[in-house]
């Protein structure tokens, strides 16, 4: 691009030379008002530029914060997780012994009644048994003392013949 700056500079060749030193003077001054107020603006841009950095700064350090927390934060989750996991597991593990320990004791429950009905049969036979054989004494008593009492009648007659 060629461009042409317009410049009061420019108007030395259409002006007087008074004209041209009141015109210098005024350029001048106009310079130095125009530098003036381009140095507060550049301070300004410092000022600007100094407040963004700190900002940026500032951001940075929360951003840095943020993410060593998420990452903590990531690290506990995982953690978790594992110990959730085991805690499952251990669940699992201890409803399964609970149960084969709800079967053994089911199973011996059953066993335990099946001995218990037999227990009863036997003292009952037992019981039946001691019943004959209480009568069955009885009886041999009974036949005994029959027997006892034919052989005296016996003797009596016998010595009544004898006699």
């Amino acid at each position: 691009f060629v461009g042409f700056t317009y410049s009061r500079d420019y108007m030395l060749l259409g002006s007087s030379g008074r004209e041209n030193s009141v015109s210098h003077n005024t350029d001048t001054v106009d310079t130095r008002e125009h530098n003036g107020e381009l140095e507060s603006l550049l301070e300004r841009e410092r000022m600007e530029v100094e407040a963004l950095e700190e900002k940026q700064r500032v951001l940075l350090q929360q951003l840095e914060t943020v993410s060593r927390r998420e990452a903590e934060m990531r690290e506990e989750t995982t953690r978790l997780e594992k110990s959730l996991t085991m805690a499952r597991h251990d669940l699992k593990e201890s409803q399964r012994r609970i149960e084969n320990e709800i079967e053994v004791r089911r199973k011996t429950e059953g066993q335990l009644t099946e001995l218990k009905r037999k227990l009863e049969e036997e003292q009952n036979k037992r019981a039946r048994e001691m019943n004959n054989n209480q009568q069955v004494n009885d009886k041999i008593n009974f036949m005994e003392k029959q027997l006892t009492e034919l052989k005296r009648k016996l003797e009596e007659e016998q010595n009544k013949r004898a006699r």
